[in-house]
């Protein structure tokens, strides 16, 4: 992931933000990570970074694997400095099936984030969040494009 104040014009291979559920991922990607970017990881990995129990809160609340990514999300959410309003509108919208037991999951991580760690807040606009395949129909909007045929 990749993240800016300003426009990102092009594609890199730093990121500012890796998400590691396992510790062969935060080692594979390590050396990607930007001096003062984030890894944010499972508590059980031995990591330098930001360690979050995702795996034992997804067991505690009695969620399925796959909610880790909702925990993920919720600490990154609170890393960044997202207003939790915002993100339960975003899993409203994008995660339709057992929403309520995503955002505990979510809502429990961003707790535990916001404990430990005080973050500075941005004075800036809030942006909207879009999906990719909504991004590259408004840049192809935004170039021009004024007439789209799907034949099949």
């Amino acid at each position: 992931m990749r993240a800016a104040e300003k426009k990102i014009l092009a594609n890199t291979k730093n990121v500012d933000v890796i998400v590691a559920f396992d510790k062969q991922t935060a080692e594979k990607h390590a050396e990607r990570l930007k001096d003062e970017g984030i890894l944010l990881h499972e508590s059980s990995i031995d990591a330098e970074g930001i360690a979050v129990p995702f795996k034992e809160i997804v067991r505690e609340m009695k969620g399925i694997p796959i909610m880790r990514n909702s925990a993920a999300i919720g600490s990154l959410a609170k890393i960044l400095g997202m207003e939790w309003e915002i993100l339960e509108e975003i899993f409203s919208k994008f995660i339709p099936r057992k929403t309520e037991l995503n955002l505990q999951i979510a809502r429990k991580c961003y707790d535990i984030v916001e404990k430990r760690f005080e973050l500075e807040k941005l004075d800036q606009e809030i942006l909207p969040v879009i999906s990719g395949n909504e991004a590259i129909a408004l840049g192809a909007l935004e170039a021009g494009l004024d007439t789209y045929m799907l034949i099949r």
